[in-house]
């Protein structure tokens, strides 16, 4: 979990063509671990024997809650489970975690894909001296002349904050609630119906139930 807490949280930050290749291409080894962590049977049992121990009427309330929270995640992760209902739920936590980081990268790719460039000075009142600066400096980098201003955060609040200019705000509200929507080039459309799909799915299991005791889900 800390490995693989700090490749994800460069993954967010420091994205590049091969850093999400390996990213992906590991993505199916860690979701098969964590889904096997919370269907092991042994783990389970021993959980449960705590909780119906004479112990648990000693803890405090914190630990106490610890117990029954980590009850609830096996369950909620198909501990209960039997085949081929198991299989099936460890199929879709595979697919779920494929089009959800496929959905990020959709994300992502439409927030760097945007720019607005900006060569009326009149437009940028209101703006923080340290913000003008920024993005003086960002479309010369580029190569361009005025002011350039784009959806990552350190540009994209100070105009949502300051600017007095209802059409700038406008102009980059609009793009930064439409990331990847429809007809976009990161049209995530289709991945947020299979990601639906597939949630309804993990909650029905086409008939199996995550509490065998009862006679429905």
């Amino acid at each position: 979990g800390r490995a693989w807490g700090m490749v994800r949280h460069l993954n967010s930050v420091m994205n590049s063509p091969p850093l999400r290749e390996t990213f992906n291409e590991n993505l199916p080894r860690i979701t098969e671990f964590w889904t096997r962590l919370g269907q092991d049977e042994r783990l389970y049992r021993r959980y449960k024997a705590l909780r119906d121990g004479e112990e648990y009427a000693k803890l405090d309330a914190a630990r106490a809650r610890v117990v029954d929270n980590a009850l609830r995640d096996f369950r909620l992760s198909g501990a209960e489970l039997v085949s081929p209902g198991r299989e099936r739920f460890a199929q879709i936590q595979e697919e779920l975690a494929a089009a959800q980081q496929r959905f990020s990268e959709n994300v992502l790719d439409a927030t760097n894909a945007f720019e607005l460039l900006v060569d009326d000075p009149a437009r940028l009142a209101g703006l923080p001296a340290d913000a003008i600066a920024a993005a003086r400096a960002d479309a010369e980098r580029k190569g361009m002349k005025g002011w350039r201003f784009t959806l990552h955060l350190p540009s994209y609040l100070p105009v949502m904050q300051y600017a007095q200019d209802a059409s700038l705000r406008e102009t980059m509200y609009r793009a930064y609630v439409t990331r990847a929507a429809e007809g976009s080039p990161q049209d995530n459309t289709p991945l947020m119906h299979r990601i639906l799909a597939l949630r309804d799915e993990e909650a029905k299991l086409d008939g199996y139930t995550i509490y065998p005791h009862r006679s429905s889900v």
